[in-house]
């Protein structure tokens, strides 16, 4: 074999190794280099939300510890790296945070009381909520090139809710919750499903029933 084969070999080794890397998107593909300080399930129709990208992180309330988890990426498209965690704080409570900066915002959603009644019994290994999750989630689904972060906690089966921040351009409380959405019960498929037009789905039934909401202009509400 000649030298000029070689090479010409070469080249398109490089070139296919270059095109499978362009496909699968790189390191962290569409997730802006998102990452996850906890391991995570990475199965789109085992999780709460399915936004289908890899934009998240989910736990089990009984695997989370004081370190918890951490969904990374620029939210707001400023350039700068934003934060959100849940972990278990003081008192054994589940705080879930948003970070700008140095700076920390509460986030405190009602998720249908699930929140308030998990840290009121402080165990996530009662029978209530052993086979509960929280996740964490980004997407952009008003179109404005800013993500929205979804926190969602639920069983995945019955009982499910997600609540929708913003990400404002402020030092104290930068991420605004703009909405809440009650999970219906669905048969084999994601609690909430985002759609190609960035709408959240919340499936019910076997039949191919949902509710729909959008997103926009710092308003959810429910489509006609």
């Amino acid at each position: 074999m000649t030298t000029k084969s070689i090479f010409c070999l070469a080249c398109v080794a490089v070139a296919a190794i270059g095109l499978l890397a362009a496909c699968s998107g790189g390191e962290g593909g569409s997730t802006k280099n998102a990452s996850a300080d906890y391991p995570v399930t990475k199965k789109d129709y085992d999780n709460i939300v399915n936004t289908h990208t890899d934009f998240y992180v989910i736990s089990a309330l009984k695997d989370l510890d004081s370190k918890g988890i951490t969904l990374k990426g620029d939210l707001d498209g400023d350039g700068k790296e934003e934060r959100v965690t849940a972990r278990i704080g003081n008192q054994a409570m589940l705080e879930i945070m948003g970070y700008k900066g140095e700076y920390g915002t509460p986030m405190q959603p009602v998720l249908g009381g699930l929140l308030e009644e998990y840290n009121s019994e402080n165990d996530s290994t009662t029978a209530d909520f052993a086979d509960y999750y929280v996740q964490l989630s980004a997407c952009d689904l008003d179109g404005d090139g800013r993500d929205e972060v979804i926190v969602a906690m639920g069983d995945k089966s019955l009982t499910n809710y997600c609540a929708i921040y913003t990400v404002r351009d402020a030092d104290t409380d930068s991420f605004k919750l703009v909405g809440e959405i009650d999970g219906m019960t669905p048969l084999s498929r994601n609690p909430f499903i985002i759609d190609e037009n960035k709408h959240v789905l919340t499936p019910y039934g076997s039949q191919g029933l949902y509710e729909e909401y959008i997103y926009d202009k710092g308003t959810v509400f429910k489509a006609q």
